[in-house]
């Protein structure tokens, strides 16, 4: 079975992890491992925000904004839209 509600959640998740990785190879460098991240890394979203932040040894990497999803309708189908806004800090120093 197809589901475009799975197939959208799992884009957006697939998008997520793509900039994740990139803004932390950009902090620390490539060649990374999970491993080494462990008791690194934080995320910290405040209960009336609408995006969360992640952290590497207490430096803001990313901050990830809540999808957004809209909806079209072509007169035969409704087609979901999704998209994620993020803001990437810093670099290496």
């Amino acid at each position: 079975m197809n589901d475009p509600t799975m197939s959208l959640a799992s884009g957006l998740a697939d998008k997520a992890d793509k900039v994740i990785a990139e803004a932390i190879d950009n902090t620390i460098g490539k060649g990374w491992s999970l491993g080494e991240l462990t008791g690194r890394v934080e995320r910290i979203r405040c209960y009336s925000d609408t995006y969360e932040t992640i952290f590497i040894d207490r430096k803001s990497v990313i901050e990830l904004h809540d999808p957004e999803v809209t909806t079209k309708n072509d007169g035969t189908s409704i087609i979901m839209v999704a998209e994620q806004k993020y803001r990437t800090f810093g670099g290496e120093e």
